[in-house]
């Protein structure tokens, strides 16, 4: 244990101080390992030996590659070259040599000293490293909180150092001055028109590895100083602490794949990623949710800005992208401190329409309409759910379902067909759990692209089997369309029937839900909608003000009978 402690320090004094170091990548591949030797900051050479050989061979691979950087040459008579000296290797605590006969995997180990030319190399294996760190190419608004990409390997991403740097100019040259030590940074008024820059320093435990540093690409600025959120992030000061609480949010983000022609109001400059997103995290980040379902969500823009930024927040994330040319889809987020992950169901709503038989008496409806049943089976609509355990009452589950219905709105028949096999497929997941726990409810999110007058919203809110819905011929409809459908779910909007989840210059309603039963949930709050007035002052939505032509449906709810 002693000398366990004592590699340990040794390696946060290796991440310190420019000394020559071989490090060992042990998972580098099944059969081989990766030994790099350092000197300082400086890359030698890499070299792959193999695991199960003995340390001879390994110490003779690595003599030979590195007389043959030092470029001295194999000439006749010249011993030397041709078989260089073997390296030893000793241990780090009692300066014993290694034996030669024990295999690599063995003989490298943390601590250990590597003598070869005079010259020492102290061993560390599988060391905490960055593997990616960027900061996001959003918008650096006073007042707003920037966190970091950052991948790592053999180490904690909240464990780790960071340090936060404002740039400073003073007789003509550039300085940085330390201005935060947080994984997040409150941008100051102090920064403005200066760049920022975050090195890390990855850590694991004790073990500390090599720092890496990363600037922002944009000088910092002044952004909305009060945004449609911002009176909304009153309603959400915190976190809600009690068990059997928990605070959901839903959100069809606006995709940047989708042409911006119908948003001609708005600033061009307002549409842009780079000021949308940096809204965008802000406003997430401040409801202190528990569940966030996002509708419209790009893959590159969660990977790359969003979900780094929530993942240092404590969300766990789980994605589907539509099965279309534009790559957005649906993410849950869930906070992975509060809540285990059980199952994840992802759902492409034509495939399992087609495919799956508990949905056959469906399809069979949808085949007498061919044009019907042309837009059901190739539209690339898709569907995600979530299994959740809390981890303070272990028998306590529930599922958290996510979608976003076809838009066209002279279809509500393709959408009544789409809601139908979501509302069967959360039936199936439900009772596959519902023998594990005495209560297994269901929330079901999204933006159903349907007004609380419509067929869609009047099937989701009416519980009952044979449920008939006839659609008259219209222009765009060849035939009348008689359908029976059936819900299984007792559901209600948790949010109430706000006036307006959708606000543009040519449709302003209600299209967005959160879906629960009374049976198993009490609504706690909701968090009031921005008002009409708020809005208008920037004609409609997206503005300078709100990042999506959608507001945020936030409610509070306890599920009744969670316990320790």
């Amino acid at each position: 244990m002693q000398f366990i402690k004592a590699s340990r320090r040794l390696m946060c004094t290796i991440a310190q101080t420019p000394i020559r170091r071989a490090i060992v990548a042990k998972d580098h591949q099944r059969s081989l390992m990766l030994v790099t030797l350092r000197d300082g900051s400086r890359t030698l050479f890499n070299v792959s030996i193999e695991k199960e050989a003995e340390l001879r061979n390994g110490l003779s691979l690595i003599a030979s590659y590195y007389y043959r950087m030092k470029k001295v040459k194999a000439v006749k008579g010249n011993e030397f070259a041709r078989n260089p000296p073997l390296p030893t290797m000793l241990h780090g605590k009692t300066s014993d040599k290694i034996i030669l006969r024990l295999p690599n995997i063995e003989a490298w180990q943390t601590g250990h000293i590597l003598h070869l030319d005079n010259q020492e190399f102290v061993i560390q294996v599988n060391p905490p490293r960055i593997l990616h760190l960027r900061l996001p190419e959003t918008c650096l608004f006073i007042g707003y909180c920037l966190a970091p990409n950052v991948r790592m390997e053999y180490a904690s991403v909240s464990g780790s150092k960071y340090e936060w740097f404002s740039s400073r100019q003073k007789n003509g040259k550039k300085s940085w001055l330390k201005v935060g030590d947080q994984i997040h940074y409150k941008i100051q008024p102090t920064d403005l028109g200066q760049r920022l820059k975050l090195r890390c320093t990855p850590r694991y435990e004790d073990n500390q590895g090599d720092p890496m540093d990363t600037s922002s690409t944009l000088p910092v600025s002044y952004g909305p100083q009060t945004c449609l959120f911002h009176k909304r992030h009153q309603y959400t000061p915190a976190k809600l602490d009690v068990l059997g609480d928990m605070r959901i949010v839903s959100y069809n983000i606006l995709s940047s794949g989708y042409g911006n022609e119908i948003f001609n109001y708005c600033n061009p400059q307002y549409l842009q990623n780079s000021h949308r997103l940096a809204l965008l995290i802000e406003e997430l980040i401040g409801y202190n949710a528990d569940i966030i379902c996002l509708q419209e969500c790009d893959q590159d823009v969660l990977n790359n800005i969003l979900l780094p930024s929530l993942r240092t927040h404590g969300f766990a994330c789980n994605y589907i992208a539509k099965k279309a040319d534009v790559k957005e889809g649906l993410a849950i987020l869930f906070n992975r401190k509060k809540f285990q992950l059980i199952s994840m169901h992802n759902i492409t709503l034509r495939e399992v329409l087609v495919k799956d038989k508990i949905l056959q008496p469906v399809y069979k409806q949808v085949k007498k309409y061919p044009q019907l049943k042309r837009k059901c089976t190739t539209l690339g609509n898709v569907a995600t759910a979530c299994v959740l355990r809390w981890r303070d009452a272990p028998s306590k589950l529930f599922c958290i379902s996510n979608v976003h219905l076809y838009s066209n709105p002279k279809t509500p028949e393709v959408r009544l067909i789409q809601t139908a096999t979501m509302l069967q497929q959360m039936d199936r997941i439900r009772d596959q759990y519902t023998v594990l726990t005495d209560n297994f409810p269901v929330i079901f999110c999204g933006d159903f692209n349907s007004t609380p007058d419509s067929n869609v919203y009047q099937l989701l809110t009416n519980k009952g089997d044979n449920q008939s819905y006839t659609l008259p011929v219209t222009q765009d409809r060849w035939n009348e369309i008689n359908l029976v459908l059936k819900n299984n779910f007792d559901f209600h909007s948790l949010c109430g029937l706000p006036q307006y989840t959708n606000y543009v210059a040519d449709f302003v309603g209600t299209i967005d839900y959160i879906l629960g039963e009374k049976e198993y949930l009490d609504v706690k709050q909701v968090v009031p909608m921005p008002t009409e007035e708020e809005i208008k002052k920037d004609t409609a939505l997206p503005s300078l003000c709100a990042p999506s032509d959608h507001l945020a449906l936030v409610c509070d709810v306890t599920m009744k009978g969670v316990k320790k």
